[in-house]
């Protein structure tokens, strides 16, 4: 993900029901390239959402999780 400027990335990943199942908020340093590192251990294979926001961007992306 890229960000233009130091804040706040706030990260969480959905079931295909919708409930949240996993969470996690950074904070960036600085402008560039980031790269996060979710814990997955304890979610099943699967398709999951996956939500990122950091200011005012936001983005959605589908994710197949396979164990």
């Amino acid at each position: 993900m890229a960000v233009p400027e130091a804040g706040n990335i706030e990260m969480a990943i959905y079931d295909i029901s919708g409930r949240r199942v996993a969470e996690k908020e950074i904070t960036v340093e600085s402008s560039g390239e980031v790269e996060v590192e979710l814990d997955v251990a304890g979610l099943v294979s699967g398709i999951y959402t996956l939500n990122a926001s950091f200011g005012t961007s936001y983005t959605s992306k589908r994710v197949v999780l396979a164990k």
